[in-house]
């Protein structure tokens, strides 16, 4: 719902004072008592009001709600090349991952009030999962199924990092259902931004883009991978922004175009609000309906390829745009973001925070001005 300026009046209203009677609020704005009744009920049903006493949620615009994966990550680094039809010794490293449950984690470890809406299991793999991002993120929308097996990817590597197979068992996300998205609508429509990942199905992509064309609510859609990307309809008209790179760009838009600002020119002629697509080369094409633009990368951000960070520059840029930034100034902390979990190689930097950012993004902007090229 797009508030009308009777729905902000009101509001202005009541955070002056919440304990108004019915009747003077109808006599200030103008309206009868019953259309007064009305306007408060869509405030409630919306998620402004948080019912008796007119009580405003506050937090509707802080929260950051991020829909779609969690599961174990388990990387298994082979100690020799790997030979085929025998065993092959590896050290394996296990971590909590997830598109939607990392981008949640990193925007709490920058200071983000954030909540994961997802599907785990009742399984050992699920409580570890559950207790590792319980510190971060808001956890009360993740949904524990008895009988199920929390989602697992496992990767085998070789020393150089190069990735030899991949094993995905996501078969639980089957359960990110249309259903699952309106039982869960009341706290979508609390957000300021919703985030979700093409670990969800069609059906719940396109109730949550029902909901957002609706009532304003503002959908970002980031990509996983190529083979998911189908999950996305057809019709994505009013989605606020999508963020993908370009494999999974080619594979959504059925095209081989390779040009950043061709790509991104694609994505606008659906109708999405913003995009952003990220490649191999650190290059960043982003545009809205009135400006494309490319970004390419300078010396001050050395990330050899952003598509293996995706959900890391998704998350910085997401924390620049909840501090209502712009696309620009937003896309810097994204790259910053990236670039600071590849000098590590972690998924997730442990040292993380807002003040840890804002801190490294002044030094690289010190820095790109003494060496622009």
């Amino acid at each position: 719902m797009v508030l009308s300026k009777k729905h902000e009046k009101i509001l202005e209203i009541l955070k002056a004072n919440p304990f108004i009677q019915q009747k003077e609020l109808s006599e200030i704005i103008g309206l009868s008592r019953s259309a007064t009744a009305n306007l408060i009920s869509q405030l409630i049903d919306e998620g402004y009001l948080l019912g008796k006493a007119y009580i405003i949620n506050e937090s509707r615009n802080e929260l950051i709600v991020c829909v779609g994966g969690a599961n174990i990550d388990s990387k298994m680094v082979l100690e020799n090349k790997v030979k085929l039809y025998t065993s092959n010794p590896v050290s394996e490293e296990v971590s909590v991952g997830g598109i939607a449950r990392n981008i949640a984690e990193n925007l709490g470890r920058l200071g983000r009030k954030v909540s994961l809406m997802s599907i785990i299991g009742n399984d050992e793999n699920g409580r570890f999962l559950f207790s590792q991002s319980t510190p971060f993120m808001i956890m009360n929308h993740t949904q524990i199924i008895v009988n199920e097996q929390t989602g697992r990817y496992t990767a085998v590597i070789q020393k150089d990092g190069e990735l030899i197979v991949g094993l995905a068992d996501m078969s639980i996300c089957k359960r990110m259902d249309a259903n699952w998205i309106d039982f869960n609508r009341s706290h979508l429509l609390s957000a300021k931004f919703v985030v979700a990942d093409t670990n969800i199905m069609q059906s719940a992509f396109e109730q949550l883009i029902t909901i957002s064309k609706e009532t304003g609510m503002r959908l970002i859609i980031c990509g996983v991978t190529a083979a998911k990307m189908s999950r996305i309809p057809s019709n994505i008209q009013g989605v606020y922004l999508v963020i993908a790179n370009v494999c999974e760009s080619q594979a959504y838009l059925k095209t081989n175009e390779t040009d950043l600002y061709n790509i991104v020119k694609l994505w606008l002629k659906k109708g999405v609000s913003n995009v952003i697509v990220t490649s191999s080369t650190s290059a960043v094409g982003y545009g809205h309906q009135n400006e494309i633009r490319v970004d390419r990368p300078s010396k001050t951000y050395k990330i050899t390829d952003i598509n293996r960070t995706s959900d890391r520059f998704a998350s910085g840029f997401l924390y620049g745009l909840s501090k209502d930034l712009s696309f620009e100034e937003s896309l810097e902390y994204g790259k910053l973001t990236a670039l600071l979990a590849i000098q590590l190689g972690d998924t997730i930097r442990k040292d993380l925070s807002s003040q840890f950012i804002e801190k490294e993004l002044e030094k690289y902007r010190t820095k790109e001005k003494k060496d622009p090229s």
